[in-house]
């Protein structure tokens, strides 16, 4: 009778002793290995420090009639990692729309790749390009997110600055219609032909009357002498 009550009891507080193990291990996985941050273990969920990822716009110069036009929905950038989203259980593939010279923060995101915390995400971000502006980032990728210690102050800010080359105006004189030249040559060649047209055909005329009535005054003479 003692040995059956020993042995159910071995068997109790080996259950319980299991059960603890898999709830309580630093490991929370079989074999030792830490589980992959965003993965259920078991059914248990796996408790790992987030942060988030505010970015911001800058465009320069301001742009003006005639320059390059930010597009009207805000910037589109698209964060990736191989790391798992903690709001998908998939590969991390955030797109986030900035408004222009403003900045957002994406969704929360894993700080390290498992459990044990030994190990950092390594993130990338990419901005659609615009005709007419260069794109620069600060950081580069990839990067990781520095961890506080607390999930609510973890983050890395990140900068995008689109620039492009400001054209002024043309300010060039357009051409003009020389102006007329005033000089006494050019009036000669208009005006004053008129005129001595006029002159020349009233003098012809004259000429002509005078001699009609010069000759025919002269028959009238002749012809009463004869």
């Amino acid at each position: 009778m003692k040995q059956r009550l020993g042995g159910l009891l071995a068997i109790t507080l080996g259950a319980v002793l299991i059960t603890t193990g898999i709830s309580n291990s630093d490991a929370g996985g079989v074999g030792g290995v830490s589980p992959t941050c965003g993965a259920a273990v078991l059914g248990v969920a796996v408790i790992c420090p987030t942060g988030v990822l505010n970015i911001a716009e800058i465009t320069t110069p301001t742009p003006v009639a005639g320059d390059p036009t930010p597009p009207p929905g805000g910037w589109t950038v698209t964060i990736t990692s191989t790391c798992l989203d903690p709001a998908t259980a998939l590969p991390v593939n955030q797109v986030v729309h900035v408004p222009n010279n403003g900045n957002v923060d994406s969704d929360p995101v894993f700080v390290y790749t498992n459990e044990s915390s030994s190990t950092k995400c390594e993130y990338t971000y990419t901005e659609t390009a615009v005709a007419g502006f260069t794109i620069a980032y600060t950081p580069a990728s990839p990067f990781t997110i520095p961890f506080s210690g607390s999930p609510a102050n973890s983050g890395q800010k990140l900068s995008i600055t689109n620039s492009f080359v400001h054209t002024p105006p043309s300010s060039s004189v357009p051409a003009t219609s020389p102006a007329p030249s005033s000089s006494g040559g050019n009036l000669a060649n208009t005006g004053p032909h008129a005129k001595i047209g006029t002159s020349l055909y009233f003098g012809i005329a004259l000429v002509l009357l005078g001699a009609v009535m010069l000759f025919g005054g002269r028959r009238r003479r002749t012809g009463s002498r004869v």
